[in-house]
C-alpha cells in the first residue's frame, strides 16, 4: 500500500511539473493567421514563411545564426483551399511574413508579435515584387 501511495504522488507531482513547463514555454510564444489573397480571392497552397524583421540582426529572435546576408526563417505554413494560414508557437518578436507565389507574385507585412497574442495578417499578392521574371503572355 505505501508503495502505491508514493507512485501516484510521484506520478501526479510528475504531471504539475510537465504542465508547469508547457504553460511557461506557451507564454513565451504567440500565433500568426492570416490569409493570401490575390483580387480579393483567397490563393490556395501559398508557402507563408516568417523572417526575423531585423534581417538576421543580433537580437533577433533565431533558432540559429543567420547566413551572411540572409535572415534565418523562423517558421512555415501553406494556405489552406480558401488561402487562410496559421502558424503557433513563434517566439515573441518583430518579424516580417512573406509569402511568393509562382516567382512573380509576392505579399508581406510586418508583425509586432507579442507572448500569448494571436497577429492577424492578409498578405496581398503584387505582381513583379518577388523578384523573379515576369511571365511573358502568350
Amino acid at each position: 500500500m505505501n508503495w502505491f501511495k508514493n507512485s501516484r504522488a510521484l506520478g501526479v507531482a510528475f504531471l504539475m511539473a510537465m504542465s508547469l513547463a508547457f504553460s511557461a514555454s506557451a507564454a513565451d510564444t504567440g500565433t500568426i493567421k492570416g490569409k493570401v489573397v490575390k483580387d480579393g480571392a483567397g490563393v490556395a497552397g501559398a508557402s507563408v514563411k516568417v523572417f526575423p524583421a531585423g534581417g538576421g540582426k543580433k537580437d533577433a529572435p533565431t533558432a540559429a545564426p543567420a547566413e551572411k546576408g540572409k535572415s534565418k526563417q523562423v517558421a512555415e505554413a501553406k494556405t489552406g483551399a480558401d488561402g487562410t494560414f496559421t502558424i503557433s508557437d513563434v517566439p515573441a518578436g518583430e518579424y516580417l511574413v512573406r509569402t511568393q507565389v509562382d516567382k512573380t507574385w509576392m505579399g508581406r507585412q510586418k508583425v509586432s508579435l507579442k507572448a500569448g497574442a494571436t497577429e492577424e495578417v492578409t498578405l496581398t499578392l503584387k505582381e513583379g515584387k518577388g523578384g523573379g521574371k515576369k511571365k511573358q503572355p502568350k
